[in-house]
């Protein structure tokens, strides 16, 4: 029987050998509209209709910078702007193995790509774009942020600790403060 520790290494293993597309060499400067947005709740569109073949979406999701607020699909020949109305991607899972320092969390975005919480400050509590309250959010790769979805969310809350007055979770010897204890 395969334990939780080898089942994450394997995770993440398989997310990273999925991922081919090295862009941060391509500095194009010509600049289109890419016709594209990606909605609240992780749904691409382009012209309108929706993207519904899952291998097109996270094509596209390899093709993703963000350049300080703006958002691009980019190739070595140009950038093409996207709309974003929150953020470029949801967490529709996580997996949590171990506790205290020695715990490892890892979290599935949208378009299947596992992502090890290991920096300081990569998951983080962030408003929602409607303004109704904060949920937890992760950078997954230079800037691109995944939302946790509702679910994630308090599931997520659920394995929250106290420490020092600040609610968090620790990951990968890295104790991630996200709300002060007592808040709301």
């Amino acid at each position: 029987m395969e334990t939780q520790s080898h089942f994450i290494e394997r995770l993440l293993e398989a997310s990273k050998s999925r991922r081919t597309l090295d862009i941060s060499t391509w500095h194009p400067t010509r600049e289109v509209d890419s016709f594209m947005r990606i909605t609240s709740d992780g749904r691409w569109f382009h012209r309108g209709g929706e993207i519904k073949r899952r291998e097109m979406v996270a094509l596209f999701a390899a093709l993703l910078r963000c350049e300080g607020q703006r958002h691009f699909l980019v190739t070595p020949a140009e950038k093409a702007v996207i709309d974003i109305e929150d953020t470029p991607f949801l967490i529709v899972d996580f997996e949590l193995d171990g506790a205290g320092e020695a715990a490892r969390l890892i979290v599935r975005t949208n378009v299947d790509e596992w992502v090890a919480i290991k920096a300081t400050g990569q998951i983080f509590m962030h408003p929602l774009a409607n303004g109704a309250g904060r949920s937890a959010c992760v950078d997954v790769r230079d800037g691109l942020l995944a939302r946790a979805s509702r679910a994630v969310h308090f599931r997520l809350a659920e394995k929250l600790v106290e420490r020092e007055g600040w609610l968090g979770i620790w990951s990968f010897g890295v104790f991630h403060k996200l709300e002060r204890a007592g808040d709301e």
